[in-house]
């Protein structure tokens, strides 16, 4: 099986629908267009803007789940097996690893980062930190939203 990385998905997802059958494993990644282009948020970028730091490790686990989450959708309904394992598996740590450290990273937007933002991208108020599996799905949706413009 082919690894590919997070940049690799961005990048595919940047080519026109018309030339989407030349890319390999292309019905892996989800498809959103706008005039014919595939557009997507630059998920980096998208996660400082919610104040999460590149130093915490939730930070890179948060982009592996989204890496993820992008590839596949139904990722989110076996979230141990599809996800924290597979982002454990690349650290070498057990699976609880990566949970940890994600809702951690999440908790940490909601208490010290741009709470507007996770607001925006949650669509709704929060009185508490949202569950990761909810936030991993609305941040895919949010990055795909080609409609929205980064502010």
């Amino acid at each position: 099986m082919k690894s590919t990385n997070l940049l690799e998905i961005v990048r595919n997802q940047s080519i026109s629908i018309e030339n989407s059958n030349f890319l390999p494993e292309r019905d892996n990644i989800p498809v959103h267009s706008f005039r014919g282009l595939i557009l997507i948020k630059d998920p980096q970028k998208e996660l400082n803007r919610l104040g999460v730091s590149p130093k915490l490790i939730g930070y890179w686990d948060l982009l592996t789940a989204i890496e993820l989450v992008l590839k596949n959708k139904s990722a989110l309904t076996a979230m141990i097996k599809e996800i924290y394992i597979p982002t454990a598996a690349k650290r070498c740590v057990e699976w609880d690893c990566p949970e940890a450290s994600i809702r951690k990273a999440i908790r940490l937007i909601w208490q010290r980062g741009n709470r507007d933002l996770l607001e925006r991208i949650m669509n709704h108020s929060l009185p508490e930190p949202p569950p990761a599996g909810e936030f991993l799905g609305a941040f895919a949706f949010y990055l795909e939203d080609a409609s929205e413009e980064s502010n």
